[in-house]
């Protein structure tokens, strides 16, 4: 530094067990081991396979235990398709890396699949548990309208009734299965095929 009489402050000195923060980061690192593509290739391969075997579930899966199993294997699909997609991202390996995120994105549809119409978010609605029906807002009868429904109904359980019974032959009569069929034979209105 010239002659200016100033000396450069004095380095640290090195206490002992405890690196500095100079030696700690030229450390020479231990060069990695090379990734092999078949593990990414195995690891991606057993998502596939989950994601396609998920599709042929062969218990009910409708509601209760049947679906909380289903909901299980479909949360397996995912933890192995996040598992492959990790892997295959630090080892830097393109397909397979695709693969992977097409199993994590499978799984989430089959799950949304399952979940949304029991959260209330999709029109079809379904219940998480079973014998507990399901009545949307639009299919619920409003307070006015609640009387006159169930009479129109009570008036056509009875007359369905008295028709299944028979109380009413000529009802029965008039109106058989063969009128509402479609007749099949030979077309007479002249127009050719």
């Amino acid at each position: 530094m010239g002659g200016s009489g100033q000396e450069a402050p004095p380095k640290p000195a090195l206490k002992a067990g405890k690196p500095s923060a100079t030696t700690k980061s030229e450390a020479p690192r231990h060069p990695e081991k090379p990734q092999s593509p078949i593990g990414a290739w195995i690891r991606v391969s057993a998502g596939a396979v989950l994601a396609i075997a998920i599709t042929q579930w062969p218990y009910g899966n409708a509601c209760g235990l049947g679906l909380f199993l289903y909901l299980a294997a479909i949360v397996g699909v995912l933890v192995v398709g996040v598992w492959a997609a990790r892997y295959t991202w630090q080892t830097q390996l393109v397909a397979p890396h695709l693969v992977a995120l097409g199993v994590v994105l499978w799984g989430s549809a089959i799950g949304l699949f399952q979940v949304l119409p029991r959260v209330g978010y999709a029109k079809a609605e379904a219940s998480w548990i079973c014998g507990i029906t399901v009545a949307s807002p639009a299919t619920q009868p409003q307070a006015g309208v609640a009387l006159t429904d169930s009479i129109a109904q009570a008036d056509t359980v009875d007359m369905a009734d008295s028709i299944a019974v028979g109380d009413s032959p000529a009802l029965l009569d008039s109106v058989s299965p063969a009128d509402s069929l479609p007749r099949a034979g030979p077309d007479t209105s002249g127009s050719d095929p």
